[in-house]
């Protein structure tokens, strides 16, 4: 996974260098630009061959979504992970999409760009290590470093606004490809293997629409009061999910007779 998440941002890094570049001449060329990667997908899709069923089972969509809950409910651990994933994923997008507005008060607009690819090579960089780093750490020790690094990094960086701050924040980058490995890894110890598939799709399926109602609500915020205040009070509720990362240690430590 880590790897395969590298290969991701370092193609967002180029494709966000060649639509700066791009957009100087023509944005509709940065539009059309983007079909074709689109028509490769479909072509590759097509070719794919699926697997051959090894058994049949007498099952359907709402027997899968049925255990799944049975799942959720009975595995405190998985509930407290899928809610650390939903909230995270929902408030974590919203501020970096939205970041952008807090940047241009500080660069000129051509240089927002620059923000966005050196995080993209920072998570490249640690998505590609990320299995040799959790090898040597315990996946829930980096999500709770990387949580509590990128907090403190934000606040500073937006308690006290310079032309370094959007520099600053791109340094969180570094901890977000071990903590996304992290966090998946410990997601699918969690899930059953006949229900894998459908317990992940419920967790993405719910932080996607966390994430589309905490946008808007996080745009509102900020045409009332403006972009760094909103991006203050959002990095503050990320805090919940660091301590629910705290609270998941603790049951491991006490699990493991180390409480």
């Amino acid at each position: 996974m880590g790897k395969v998440g590298s290969m991701g941002q370092w193609a967002l890094a180029v494709a966000g260098l060649l639509g700066g570049i791009i957009a100087n001449w023509s944005f509709q060329w940065v539009m059309w630009s983007s079909v074709v990667p689109q028509v490769i997908c479909l072509f590759l899709a097509i070719s794919m061959v699926d697997t051959k069923t090894a058994s049949e089972e007498e099952s359907n969509i709402y027997y899968h979504l049925k255990e799944s809950f049975k799942n959720f409910l009975k595995n405190k651990k998985l509930r407290m992970l899928s809610l650390a994933d939903i909230l995270g994923f929902g408030m974590g997008e919203a501020s970096f999409q939205f970041r952008s507005a807090f940047i241009a008060g500080l660069w000129p607009i051509w240089a927002i760009g620059i923000a966005q690819i050196l995080s993209n090579i920072g998570a490249a960089i640690s998505y590609r290590f990320a299995g040799k780093m959790i090898n040597k750490i315990k996946s829930i020790t980096w999500l709770l470093a990387g949580g509590i690094y990128s907090k403190f990094i934000y606040l500073i960086a937006l308690f006290f606004p310079s032309v370094f701050s959007p520099v600053l924040m791109t340094t969180t980058s570094v901890f977000y490809g071990v903590g996304q490995v992290a966090k998946n890894s410990l997601l699918q110890l969690e899930f059953s293997n006949k229900q894998r598939a459908t317990m992940g799709s419920l967790n993405s399926f719910v932080g996607s629409i966390f994430f589309a109602v905490f946008a808007v609500l996080l745009g509102l915020f900020a045409d009332k009061t403006n972009p760094r205040t909103a991006l203050i009070g959002v990095t503050f509720l990320q805090f919940i999910t660091v301590w629910i990362y705290w609270q998941i240690r603790k049951m491991d430590r006490k699990e493991n007779g180390l409480l």
